[in-house]
């Protein structure tokens, strides 16, 4: 009796034994499994273009978040005003505020209010006579508006071009140059027709 008994607890013991290491195996599996996982996501990811892309315009954009409040920008203007500024600058000086929106890629509504901020300061005229609607009336950058952008491009200059591309070489920035001119007539693409989708499902809707 007591070795059919000895047999029987033997027996579990070693059911016990091999569950737990079957569990143990089953365990390790999966932590091999997610190692593996995690492994070939980092590798991904180090491969990533895109990504690469995004996290470096992050670290510019917190960059010249800092150096902004270190210096204290004239007037305290955002930098999306500055845009707006250049976008004037870059089409001739004057717009109206639904094409500012479309080149800044903004709500009409959010480019009105940035505009009734710059003029505010100076930095912009409205032409009163030219319609009722304010999204219609042309925008035009004052001289005041022009010395802002001066300025922001010999401080950009000074503070980003030359201390962030240091390393690279003249034919590398121009090349560089290139590409981002590309993705940005790209993605500003990508936007409008997305944007031009979404209006059109809300009218059929």
């Amino acid at each position: 009796m007591n070795y059919w008994c000895s047999i029987y607890h033997l027996s579990l013991f070693v059911l016990q034994y091999l569950n737990r290491k079957t569990i143990e195996k089953k365990a390790s599996n999966n932590l091999t499994s997610i190692e593996k996982d995690i492994a070939e996501c980092a590798e991904a990811l180090s491969q990533d273009t895109f990504l690469s892309f995004v996290n470096i315009a992050d670290l510019i954009d917190k960059y010249t978040s800092i150096m902004d409040e270190r210096e204290h920008s004239r007037s305290l203007i955002r930098r999306i005003s500055i845009n707006v500024l250049n976008t004037l600058i870059l089409n001739g000086g004057t717009l109206t505020p639904t094409a500012i929106g479309k080149k800044v890629v903004r709500p009409t509504h959010t480019v009105t209010r940035i505009i009734d901020t710059l003029e505010k300061h100076g930095l912009v005229e409205r032409d009163l006579t030219d319609s009722k609607d304010r999204r219609l009336r042309k925008v035009t950058i004052t001289g005041k508006g022009v010395d802002v952008v001066k300025w922001n491009i010999a401080v950009n200059k000074k503070r980003i071009l030359e201390p962030v591309f240091l390393k690279l070489s003249n034919k590398q920035k121009s090349e560089l140059e290139g590409i981002l001119n590309n993705l940005s007539d790209r993605l500003l693409s990508i936007i409008r027709e997305a944007e031009l989708g979404k209006n059109q499902n809300k009218e059929k809707s």
